[in-house]
């Protein structure tokens, strides 16, 4: 029952808000902001990813949020080993052909700038905003929104963490 501190808002040039966040196996951070920032020497907007390596305190563009159609806003990430990765935004956005909703999460692969629905909003009963995600090894989805939601037969808070398994109701 104790916590510490992994990474301090400190090492931005100025007070943060983190909005979306990963570990990447060589164990640097993946991170955005809310707003405009600026972290190991390399300013970048809302919708750009910057990676974070803590050893160095340095930092270089992951993903340049450029690609997107408007000025996005990163609120959920998680990296895949085989270099893709998860999104989702606090807005509407297109990426990669890929049109897609606040409540979406995308599968995105940078090395062919091709984005896919890998979960879609229609899931909740009601428009929803995702704004945390993790996957677990049998496809099972860890998320959060910002508003309490329904999903799945099951209605949750903004705080609380939800396990989706889209296979289940298959069986």
């Amino acid at each position: 029952d104790t916590a510490t501190l992994f990474f301090s808002e400190d090492h931005f040039s100025q007070h943060e808000n983190v909005d979306a966040f990963g570990i990447l196996s060589n164990q640097n951070l993946v991170l955005s902001t809310s707003t405009s920032a600026t972290l190991g020497g390399l300013s970048f907007e809302p919708g750009d990813l910057v990676e974070y390596d803590p050893n160095t305190d340095t930092a270089t563009l992951f993903f340049d949020g450029s690609l997107f159609s408007d000025a996005a806003d990163i609120d959920a990430f998680y990296s895949l080993p085989d270099g893709t990765f998860l999104l989702s935004t606090s807005d509407s956005e297109t990426l990669g052909g890929l049109s897609f909703r606040d409540g979406d999460i995308v599968l995105y692969n940078p090395l062919l700038d091709f984005a896919t629905l890998f979960f879609s909003e229609d899931n909740f009963s009601q428009n929803e905003n995702v704004d945390g995600i993790s996957l677990f090894g049998d496809g099972s989805l860890l998320l959060t929104t910002s508003n309490s939601a329904t999903l799945g037969g099951l209605t949750f808070g903004d705080g609380d963490l939800v396990r989706y398994d889209p296979f289940l109701d298959l069986e």
